[in-house]
């Protein structure tokens, strides 16, 4: 019985032992579909991300004309986001079963660490992003109410 590059067991007519599928390889492929849908929505978000920052390098004037323009900028923010995940999704999802191709499966990979550590080490990460969440939205609350800093122009102060 041989094993290819793959890992897949080549069948040898020879032996009806053979005829075992995959000795040594991990079953199954990634999700092709979610790794597709996840590629295309983060090279569509990056062409708008492109194409919204060149609008405005060329017409900067834009902003503050249009509010439409101010609205779909707002989308911008969130959409970041989601072009981060999707690329983690096909980062992800794209290599299973392997870490390493071909040396070293997901199963292999998998640490043994308690349940217990893991439940604390998200709670201890949930925690920090809460609080630096609670400080960042302060901070822009308090910008907010304090306003915008009126500036003279040395003109005005001339007249």
């Amino acid at each position: 019985m041989q094993v290819d590059e793959a890992g897949n067991t080549v069948i040898d007519a020879t032996s009806s032992a053979s005829l075992n599928e995959g000795i040594g390889s991990p079953p199954g492929f990634p999700n092709a579909r979610l790794v597709n849908i996840a590629y295309v929505a983060m090279v569509v978000l990056g062409v708008i991300f492109i194409a919204a920052m060149v609008l405005f390098l060329f017409r900067r004037k834009l902003i503050y004309e249009n509010a439409f323009f101010r609205a779909f900028t707002v989308f911008l923010v969130p959409a970041a986001y989601v072009a981060i995940l999707c690329g983690w999704i096909v980062t992800e999802t794209g290599r299973l079963p392997w870490i390493v191709y071909g040396l070293m499966t997901v199963e292999q990979g998998i640490s043994n660490v308690p349940v217990a550590s893991v439940v604390f080490s998200l709670f201890l990460i949930v925690a920090l992003y809460a609080l630096l969440s609670a400080i960042a939205l302060r901070l822009v609350f308090n910008a907010i109410r304090k306003g915008p800093v009126l500036v003279q122009e040395e003109n005005d102060v001339a007249a």
